[in-house]
């Protein structure tokens, strides 16, 4: 599971970010808003993820694989204002970690030696509720695991994903805005002749938008 202590820290990153953050908005003479043409929104960031399912679930052994790591944390969402400072696109989002540290049965094992990430695919909303450049978002898609391990890679069946984002941007040019953000994703992915992986992850993230 996604450590608390992770969270609290990325929270107070973010927080802090947008009080030392240059206010580029204020230097131009008028503010400009989201009301209308192509919106282009790219984050990256790093953040923690976890995935967990038991194991053995035929028999009912009550064990469980636990991964839990911090890496790269990514959301590209490509669509258009739609009319009130709302927009809707296409978005893609998901996780990196390598060598990421797993317990069974809640005793830590040594570190798997490879790359594990999620990935998904699938669609959403952002609405941008104050002139600040305050902004919401939300995505739901179809996700899947990855993990290569040496020459080995295993990739899960397809299930369900969804991601929030809650940032603020500053306007950098007529079309260009920068920003921050805090992003959190959930996930519930099938694996064969397995229970479901679930699994969460929090994480810091800046963004360039286009608009």
């Amino acid at each position: 599971m996604i450590q608390s202590g992770r969270a609290r820290v990325l929270v107070l990153s973010f927080a802090a970010l947008i009080l030392v953050f240059p206010q580029l908005a204020e230097a131009q003479d008028a503010p400009r808003e989201h009301d209308g043409g192509i919106l282009i929104r790219l984050s990256l960031g790093v953040g923690s993820a976890s995935a967990s399912r038991d194991l053995d679930p035929a028999e009912d052994a009550g064990e469980k694989f636990e991964m839990d790591e911090v890496g790269g944390n990514h959301n590209l969402a490509i669509g258009g204002i739609v009319g009130g400072k709302v927009a809707l696109h296409a978005t893609v989002f998901g996780w990196t970690v390598r060598n990421p540290n797993y317990d069974l049965d809640g005793r830590s094992q040594q570190q798997i030696s490879g790359v594990a990430s999620l990935n998904a695919l699938g669609g959403g909303a952002t609405w941008y509720f104050t002139r600040h450049n305050f902004y919401l978002s939300g995505s739901v898609g179809i996700a899947w695991l990855s993990l290569k391990e040496d020459r080995r890679v295993l990739d899960t069946s397809t299930g369900g994903a969804v991601d929030l984002t809650f940032g603020k941007e500053w306007w950098a040019s007529d079309r260009w805005g920068l920003g921050v953000a805090i992003g959190l994703q959930g996930y519930n992915i099938p694996s064969a002749g397995e229970d479901d992986f679930q699994g969460g992850s929090a994480s810091l993230r800046f963004s360039a938008t286009f608009n």
